[in-house]
């Protein structure tokens, strides 16, 4: 049976207007454009109005975060050895970065290698690892 814990957006504080991170940073985890740890929380870039955040991560599978900005456009940064951004390549995402040119998106959750998240229209969309059928998509 296959254990995988899904860790979901955070909603941010009407005046939340940097994203900050620490850690790890195999695979560009926290989005600061470096693979050496962080230590102290730190300001990724200098872009603002996000609305929700959430990491991903799992033992040897992926690591990073996805974000929604207030303008409803989705975020990642992170290891896209499966794709697990989002992000239409297998290079890894080095700081955050506008996945598509959707402004509808209103949810995200974040699995070990992978996401999901949901538009305004109702619709639920997943991406990344698959070997055992985590993103519910049958291949």
């Amino acid at each position: 049976m296959l254990k995988q814990r899904l860790l979901f957006s955070h909603p941010m504080p009407a005046n939340f207007s940097t994203l900050y991170s620490w850690g790890s940073s195999v695979s560009y985890a926290t989005g600061q454009n470096t693979t050496s740890a962080i230590t102290l929380p730190t300001a990724i870039g200098s872009m603002s109005t996000w609305t929700k955040v959430v990491s991903f991560g799992g033992n040897a599978v992926g690591y990073g975060g996805f974000a929604i900005k207030s303008d409803g456009t989705l975020w990642s940064w992170g290891d896209s050895s499966n794709y697990g951004t989002a992000q239409s390549t297998t290079t890894n995402i080095q700081i955050p970065t506008k996945v598509g040119t959707d402004t509808n998106w209103i949810d995200i959750a974040g699995f070990g290698g992978g996401g999901f998240a949901l538009k305004s229209n109702g619709r639920l969309y997943s991406w990344g690892e698959s070997a055992n059928y985590q993103t519910g998509q049958n291949i």
